[in-house]
């Protein structure tokens, strides 16, 4: 009691004044808590149930929908044209012009998706003619992209900070398919079942996300597509699309190349390094989603709180990660056995390796963002593609000899190579050193207390 009385309840007193003070903050806070839920519920549901699926599967099965899933990953990043991050931007800076933003962005999306799936079951063919069921496993694994363009009404909701109906379209979604996956393993269903299940899933979002959309006084049938906003869109995320496609094949390229160079079954060992790593991709997701808007509004008043506010953002990120990547490093083999059992063993070999790529990964979520409001996105194809061909060549280079444990240092190495990219231009280089000035923890510790 004594300890309360003297700790926490100053905290919580000057905390309650704070956000009394602020409703901003408070909103903030409120949108991070959403988004935390969501990203725990998803955690939850995936060692209920995602953990089932892949001790069901096997290794090799495992392995060839991940392999599947990979390829029509790299192909359908095509599908977003890279406006996202643009579109969020003019949703915050002009919400008055929601309807041509939004109808715009979901004609563009629409198209682009229809032409990703028909090349990502085209280039799937040219790789293994031979075999027609990977063939259809990529097509199934494609189609969900063409839902994804409805979807552009999750840009709308993060622009209000208002996450709190994406998360529940997402997490009734998941509830509802997870059930069926369940019984899918009761039955013992086959492969190509838990494929058709993802375009289920994304038809229940998209349904659930048109309803809070309509819920909120808006509706879907008065976005209308606007030929000028298209172009610039187009003029402006042309490098974001372009890096979005490089980003896809530095991140899936490895499961593709394993599968081609050694077998399915490698590709669903080292899949596992790849979820477990992947876990705590929701950490940055909340802190830039939730920030983000507070942070672009700063730019327009003061210059030098907008780059001390993405300092601060660089310095919690990195504190997150390697604490992330720590404990994974040091509990790997029992994470492993506990969670996927003995025929996945040696993937806890490639997690402690392949744990240390959540550090440059964090830290590129939040530049990439910094780059989109400096309209820098040239620059953002620049880093990822240069992360992209680093990729590709390390994993030719190590493969053959070091099998998974060459494809995870190849990663780990590439993803650091695209983040200190942003030396090698003018335009970049002194971001690059807020970067690096961000990892003096204690600094930013002080600073973020202050």
């Amino acid at each position: 009691m004594v300890l309360r009385r003297k700790l926490i309840d100053p905290v919580h007193s000057k905390l309650k004044t704070k956000l009394q003070q602020h409703p901003n903050l408070r909103k903030i806070f409120v949108n991070m808590g959403w988004l935390s839920f969501d990203r725990f519920f998803q955690l939850i549901v995936s060692f209920l149930v995602v953990l089932w699926v892949i001790r069901y599967l096997g290794p090799e099965q495992f392995g060839l929908l991940s392999y599947a899933g990979a390829l029509a990953g790299i192909l359908g990043s095509f599908a977003g044209l890279g406006i996202g991050n643009v579109l969020f931007r003019d949703l915050v800076n002009h919400p008055k012009e929601s309807n041509k933003l939004l109808g715009t962005a979901f004609f563009l999306q629409l198209g682009a998706t229809i032409i990703a799936v028909l090349f990502s079951i085209g280039v799937a063919y040219l790789l293994s003619p031979n075999d027609l069921f990977l063939v259809l496993l990529v097509g199934v694994c494609s189609v969900p992209l063409v839902l994804n363009s409805v979807a552009v009404i999750d840009y709308w909701f993060q622009s209000k900070v208002i996450s709190k109906y994406t998360v529940i379209s997402r997490n009734v979604s998941m509830t509802l398919t997870a059930v069926i996956k369940v019984l899918m393993i009761i039955f013992a269903f086959p492969l190509i079942y838990f494929a058709l299940i993802s375009i289920l899933e994304g038809f229940l979002i998209v349904l659930f996300l048109v309803h809070f959309y309509n819920k909120n006084k808006q509706n879907i049938l008065a976005w209308r597509f606007d030929l000028s906003f298209a172009k610039i869109i187009l003029f402006e995320s042309w490098p974001l699309l372009l890096s979005a496609i490089a980003t896809s094949i530095y991140m899936r390229i490895s499961q593709v190349m394993i599968g081609q160079m050694l077998s399915m079954t490698d590709v669903g060992i080292y899949s596992i390094a790849v979820k477990l790593s992947e876990f705590g991709n929701f950490i940055p997701g909340i802190l830039v989603t939730s920030l983000l808007p507070s942070i672009i509004l700063s730019k327009k008043t003061d210059g030098e709180l907008f780059s001390s506010r993405f300092e601060k953002l660089y310095g919690l990120l990195i504190i997150l990660s390697v604490g992330l990547a720590l404990f994974l490093t040091i509990f790997s083999s029992q994470i492993v056995y506990f969670l996927y059992g003995p025929g996945y063993s040696f993937a806890s070999v490639v997690l402690v390796i392949y744990a240390w790529s959540i550090v440059p990964m964090f830290i590129s979520i939040a530049l990439s963002q910094y780059l989109v409001i400096q309209k820098l996105t040239l620059y953002s194809f620049y880093t990822t593609l240069i992360g992209a061909v680093s990729n590709i060549l390390l994993n030719l280079l190590l493969i053959p000899s070091y099998g998974l444990i060459g494809a995870a240092i190849s990663t780990v190495i590439a993803y650091s190579i695209a983040v200190l990219s942003v030396f090698l231009f003018k335009e970049t280089r002194k971001h690059g050193l807020s970067i690096i000035s961000s990892f003096n923890i204690p600094k930013v510790l002080i600073s973020l207390l202050k």
